[in-house]
């Protein structure tokens, strides 16, 4: 049972969350967590953390004028559908239509209840050819401009994931465990909970 485990958790890692550029590939230097169970790390922070590199590189990858030999292809790797779905909750460019909900079987346990990703679960399908749609993709994300970002994709303040509008299933507990973190940043933020900033001298 724990080499099935292991080899199911390998393919979510290589596939899911630390793949590279090429999508189906993964570094060997995953393996070695697997060695053990209680090894106490982090998987979401360490996903999270290899997606922003991987955003970093792939923004500062590309062709070389001066040299061609070394020009490379921006491809990018980690957790692509949780790029994905962040993208279209908070960008109305490249955004898919959601089609609505399958019936899920929690199985009488709310740690197996859907993620806030259930809402993306069936959309319409994509029609088009892929390199004039890219192209369109490209140019409305450049003139895109910061008020048609959403700010607020999971709800307001003291109503988040739970808003008529946002989502029309059970969402996950754990999903909603951070939100009271969430509201007191969000206070933050808007300077409510900042203390006043003391004047310089000279003035009264």
């Amino acid at each position: 049972m724990q080499q099935y485990t292991r080899a199911y958790l390998w393919y979510v890692v290589s596939r899911a969350l630390f793949s590279d550029g090429t999508g189906v590939n993964a570094s060997f230097m995953w393996l070695k967590l697997f060695a053990g169970w209680e090894h106490g790390l982090s998987w979401g922070m360490a996903a999270l953390a290899y997606l922003y590199c991987q955003l970093d590189e792939a923004c500062r990858r590309g062709a070389n004028p001066r040299n061609v030999v070394e020009s490379k292809e921006g491809n990018i790797g980690g957790p692509m559908l949780l790029l994905s779905i962040w993208s279209w909750e908070h960008l109305p460019v490249g955004r898919p239509t959601p089609k609505g909900y399958d019936p899920w079987d929690d199985h009488d346990d709310q740690d197996r209840m859907p993620t806030w990703a259930y809402k993306w679960d069936k959309v319409e399908g994509f029609v088009g050819n892929s390199k004039t749609m890219y192209l369109h993709y490209c140019n409305e994300l450049d003139i895109m401009t910061p008020e048609q970002v959403t700010r607020e994709p999971y709800g307001t303040e003291g109503n988040i994931g739970r808003g008529d509008g946002f989502i029309t299933f059970r969402l996950n507990p754990k999903c909603l465990q951070e939100v009271p973190q969430l509201q007191r940043r969000r206070r933050l933020v808007k300077g409510k909970d900042v203390a006043p900033a003391k004047r310089g001298k000279g003035r009264k």
